[in-house]
């Protein structure tokens, strides 16, 4: 049977909240050694809403995030939909004239980003910054001078009344940057019903089921490990687990600790494995797919997985 998502479901803040009532104790998220259940991704961002909120982002505003992947990431994403406001991921090798561009053409007041990357913030002239005027700096080490900072720990425990979104599904909720090869990047204007398509799109392809749990060693800062993994698990009420970045060295390894039953992958990854020594754990493993990359029949006996591609 295939998968569909409504048109008027599409919105990720009223799913998150449906999720966390039906789902509560579940397991959702797994990211840098936790889990989290449905509910605790919903209350604590509810928490990270109502700060942000209080440092003045609004309805439609964009909001920078600059993290690597990590529970903060999932969270401000998360609050910013609630909020009704519009995520903007930034690739964390951006510094310079590569990250000036992005924050003066995005219009963002307010970043998110950690103690390891506000460096590349500060080190902006004011005047290259465009409107970025605050960052929300996770992590313990020293904040950076000459921008205004609030830290993660106190905009995340922010009181205070629920925040209900009111967002549609033709709504913004990210814009998304190409990467450049022609000329500056673009601003692609990503509404929420064509994340929830992507997830549709997902789902089917790979034959998800809300008892499979996704394994992505991609960056939350693109499209894979957020659309087809973290969101196709959120809508079926399936498990994700991010790793903080791909290794050859450990892949399979991490899919076992994980106990992954489907990967997200990219076109440089495959061939990466295959050239790896066969061994004798290569088929030790519960993962039946990966999606994204052409069909390699070599791969797939090796390794006892499927490899699908879909577009659109």
């Amino acid at each position: 049977m295939t998968y569909q998502i409504p048109h008027e479901d599409r919105v990720l803040g009223r799913v998150l909240a449906e999720r966390a009532q039906r789902l509560g104790d579940k397991p959702f998220l797994t990211v840098d050694g936790r889990t989290w259940s449905f509910a605790e991704v919903h209350q604590a961002s509810q928490a990270v809403a109502r700060g942000l909120r209080a440092i003045g982002v609004r309805r439609g505003q964009p909001v920078l995030v600059m993290l690597d992947n990590s529970a903060e990431f999932v969270l401000a994403w998360f609050a910013i939909a609630l909020l009704d406001a519009v995520t903007v991921p930034v690739n964390t090798a951006y510094a310079g004239d590569l990250l000036a561009y992005v924050a003066q053409d995005a219009g963002a007041t307010v970043a998110v980003t950690s103690t390891e990357l506000a460096g590349a913030f500060a080190a902006l002239a004011p005047e290259r910054r465009g409107a970025l005027a605050t960052l929300v700096v996770c992590g313990d080490g020293a904040r950076p001078q000459g921008i205004s900072c609030f830290g993660w720990a106190e905009v995340a425990a922010t009181p205070g009344a629920p925040v209900v979104s009111q967002a549609g599904p033709d709504d913004i909720a990210f814009i998304c940057y190409t990467s450049g090869t022609t000329g500056p990047s673009k601003g692609v204007l990503v509404p929420h019903s064509m994340g929830f398509q992507t997830v549709q799109t997902f789902v089917n392809a790979v034959g998800m089921r809300e008892d499979d749990t996704v394994f992505s060693p991609l960056p939350l800062f693109h499209g894979m490990s957020r659309s087809m993994a973290t969101l196709p698990a959120l809508a079926l009420g399936a498990q994700v687990h991010l790793a903080p970045r791909f290794s050859a060295t450990t892949f399979w390894d991490d899919v076992r600790r994980a106990d992954a039953t489907i990967s997200t992958t990219i076109f440089t990854i495959p061939p990466i494995l295959k050239r790896r020594d066969p061994s004798p754990a290569d088929r030790d493993h519960r993962v039946r797919v990966m999606f994204y990359f052409r069909h390699d029949l070599e791969f797939e006996e090796r390794f006892n997985v499927g490899l699908v591609e879909a577009h659109g």
